[in-house]
């Protein structure tokens, strides 16, 4: 780990690609990957808490950027979480 870490603070001037994407306005891809996971725990009712927070996030910076509008959505249009369990 400490390898990895230390390769990691030795890389100078290279950008994530997220944040590439970012600066060109172009979509995020990890706000498809991050949906993606949101919807297969919507479809097995089983609750996303941190997923929701990171996606909430990450639309929000895209749509300070202007890379979305406002009415951003939960994937199935409804925002009920008393189905979802926590297991």
């Amino acid at each position: 780990m400490e390898r990895r870490l230390n390769a990691a603070g030795s890389v100078v001037g290279h950008k994530i690609s997220m944040l590439q994407d970012l600066e060109r306005g172009r979509s995020l891809e990890i706000d498809a990957l991050v949906t993606a996971v949101q919807e297969m725990g919507r479809l097995v009712k089983v609750a996303t808490p941190t997923i929701d927070a990171v996606l909430a996030l990450v639309q929000e910076r895209g749509r300070q950027a202007g890379l979305y509008s406002n009415d951003i959505s939960p994937v199935d249009g409804s925002d009920e979480w008393s189905d979802y369990r926590l297991d």
